[in-house]
């Protein structure tokens, strides 16, 4: 038998339906048809092997990254006494689900910016997040109308956790008329055009259009977002100034207090440049650091009387930060500097108030702890401070935060935060919620890139045609020895 009848018998035999010898089939051709179906069983289970495996990788991964990616709607229901703030946060993964106005988070426990990645690979920019004060679960902001000047990207979260505020953006109208002097701006010179609220329940957007030509101007950087709400979550304060034509030039500095539930706009301080680091203050007020920042000034929402009352601060260079108060009105907290040596040195600073907002004699933080902000108060007498440990041998320490007992001076664990100082910034908790325990929470799963399931789909889709090119050569080889007629010669 020459080796060409050989392979004819062997094709024979994989693509023959039947198992047995042809009759009439030469004397040795058992053997050679044996394996010829081997081969054939062989081939086939590879086929059934491939696809399945296929089949279970696309099911495994895809339910994952749909989750991954898709968007969190608020809960369908929760208990408004059981929100709660986690004692650990964590950077949250980069496909993590995006929250909007369509699929709001729910009420959030705190809100932060950390890096994301882009579209490119190597592409990343810090973006804000939201922590759930239902579940803890994490998910990236989305917020409509955003403005897009660096400036203005600072967002505001209420004291209640259910509101978020941020500047809104637009297209100014500029000049009416061409200038020619170069020195006179013909075009806007900020997209910055208003307030938003998110309703992170509702999805609804509240939106207060400010009446400019060239933009505002805002200041909405570092821990200081511009924005700044009352304690009872109703009132939204912000500062701005108008741009003039001039380039780079500002006025009418102002101010505003604005209500979005009925749209209630109500100007505060015509003149803010002598007022430092707003923050809400007990009893419907609004307070600031005043002229030579060792005076606080209280303003009313409601009527926008003013009072000054000075703080017995230690001589310093440096602007305190803003004032925090414990939730009955008895304290406020905030960070501020002392002299060490030729230089200053950040310290936070608590001091007693009275039932007429008399500011009596502070007391500091420990020296080992460089104060960078307050975060709120747990209770009356504790307040979350985040700052670093003082290492003189560390250029920059991580940052802690803080559970700083004012009464006795001793601290504890407050927040768990990553252990890199770059990875989290901007956070701001909703502090009405600090009145519950701190919850007990998981660190978020990592998340996966769209990748695996596009991987997955590929090995699918390569199973099917691998099957495909075998069923049809197969088909081929048989049709190749079928003779003409139907029958052999």
């Amino acid at each position: 038998m020459t080796h060409q009848l050989r392979e004819v018998f062997r094709d024979l035999a994989e693509s023959a339906d039947d198992v047995s010898v042809p009759p009439g089939a030469p004397t040795g051709t058992h053997d050679l048809w044996r394996r010829g179906r081997r081969a054939r069983r062989r081939r086939v289970a590879s086929s059934v092997l491939v696809a399945g495996a296929a089949l279970a990788l696309l099911g495994a991964v895809l339910p994952v990254v749909g989750g991954q990616l898709g968007t969190t709607p608020a809960p369908a229901s929760y208990d408004e006494n059981d929100l709660a703030v986690p004692d650990q946060i964590w950077a949250p993964s980069s496909w993590a689900p995006t929250a909007d106005a369509e699929d709001p988070p729910g009420p959030l426990a705190m809100v932060a910016s950390a890096p994301r990645r882009g579209a490119w690979p190597f592409s990343r920019e810090h973006q804000w997040f939201g922590v759930s004060a239902v579940d803890q679960s994490y998910s990236w902001l989305d917020l409509p109308g955003q403005a897009a000047s660096e400036e203005a990207r600072a967002i505001s979260l209420s004291p209640d956790g259910h509101q978020v505020a941020y500047f809104l953006g637009g297209s100014p109208p500029g000049p009416r008329t061409e200038v020619s002097d170069p020195w006179m701006a013909s075009e806007p010179q900020s997209d910055v055009v208003g307030l938003a609220v998110l309703d992170l329940v509702t999805g609804e957007v509240a939106r207060h259009r400010v009446p400019t030509r060239f933009g505002l101007s805002v200041t909405a950087t570092g821990v200081d977002s511009g924005l700044t709400w009352s304690q009872d979550s109703a009132w939204l304060v912000a500062n701005y100034g108008q741009y003039m034509r001039t380039l780079g030039g500002s006025r009418f500095p102002l101010t505003e207090a604005w209500r979005p539930a009925d749209g209630t706009v109500r100007t505060l301080l015509e003149s803010p440049s002598d007022v430092e680091s707003l923050a809400a203050g007990p009893g419907g007020t609004v307070v600031g650091w005043h002229d030579h920042r060792d005076e606080l000034l209280f303003v009313s929402l409601g009527t926008s009387e003013q009072g000054v009352k000075p703080v017995p601060l230690p001589p310093t260079d440096m602007s305190p930060g803003a004032p925090s108060f414990n939730p009955g009105g008895t304290r406020v907290a905030f960070v501020g500097a002392r002299k060490e040596g030729v230089g200053n040195w950040p310290a936070a600073f608590a001091a007693p108030v009275s039932s007429d907002r008399e500011v009596g004699e502070p007391t500091m933080l420990d020296k080992r702890w460089l104060p960078q902000e307050v975060l709120g108060w747990l209770d009356d007498t504790r307040v979350l401070v985040q700052a670093h440990r003082r290492n003189d041998k560390v250029v920059q320490p991580p940052l802690q935060v803080l559970a700083w007992d004012v009464t006795d001076g001793t601290t504890s664990p407050g927040i768990v935060r990553p252990s890199s100082h770059e990875e989290l910034d901007g956070i701001e908790i909703a502090t009405e919620l600090l009145g519950q325990p701190l919850r007990a929470a998981e660190r978020p799963g990592l998340g996966l890139p769209p990748w695996p399931g596009t991987v997955a789909i590929g090995l699918l889709l390569s199973a099917v045609a691998v099957a495909v090119a075998l069923l049809r050569r197969a088909r081929g080889r048989r049709d190749e020895r079928t003779p003409a007629g139907g029958s052999a010669g």
